[in-house]
């Protein structure tokens, strides 16, 4: 299992990890601060050199030209359908990460507060979704583009999008959503971090690598 866990303003993430094995993590796929110090199950695009595989759901594909290419690709796939979704639309994107980073690059009219119809949510936190439900104008737009949290949904469906004619779109997880081209919208590398290794969240997204030859992260031997 992969997890992460916040420690002060900055996250951990435990995993065991073999050598030539990486992780690819969007920053949204992260716990926030609401989260608290206890460890929640992540997210992550599993490299082996061989194939790419979404620890969640299982999903995998061969890797031709590169684990990191790969990832972006998967990445940009996700943002790619979220901004199909929104197009010709005034949208917002929730997110500090790659996926939310790309489909802002993406869209051609981004806003925020007033005139808003459509809202894509790239975090999964269900505190995000709810306010962005409440946010929303009737008949309004709200696409899921993010890997949900761990809290679990807990929303009044009924008030917040069945009597006000609110539009729900799922967009389909990385590996699932067909991979994409980042070309016309890159992003930059992603951050370098280890397992056990204390990082903040300024970068979009992270290639995670078991701990150096001789130290061990936690739950790991050395």
């Amino acid at each position: 299992m992969i997890t992460a866990r916040r420690t002060g303003s900055r996250v951990v993430i435990d995993a065991d990890l073999r050598p030539g094995t990486s992780l690819y993590v969007d920053a949204d796929w992260l716990p926030d601060e609401a989260a608290g110090e206890e460890p929640v199950v992540l997210a992550a695009l599993r490299a082996d050199g061989r194939s790419l595989t979404e620890t969640r759901s299982g999903a995998s594909l061969p890797v031709e030209d590169g684990a990191e290419d790969a990832a972006r690709a998967a990445i940009a796939g996700v943002a790619w359908e979220a901004a199909q979704a929104a197009r010709g639309a005034t949208a917002e994107v929730i997110g500090r990460g790659a996926v939310a980073a790309l489909v802002r690059s993406m869209l051609r009219d981004v806003a925020t507060g007033e005139g808003v119809e459509t809202v894509i949510d790239a975090t999964g936190s269900t505190q995000q979704i709810e306010h962005a439900l409440e946010a929303l104008p009737e008949l309004g737009t709200l696409v899921l583009a993010g890997e949900a949290d761990d809290a679990g949904a807990d929303i009044d469906v009924y008030r917040l999008i069945h009597v006000r004619g609110i539009r729900v779109i799922g967009v389909p997880g990385p590996l699932i959503t067909a991979p994409h081209s980042s070309i016309d919208a890159p992003l930059p590398r992603p951050r370098r971090v280890l397992v056990g290794e204390p990082f903040d969240c300024s970068a979009l997204w992270y290639e995670v690598s078991p701990p150096k030859c001789g130290s061990s992260g936690p739950g790991l031997s050395p």
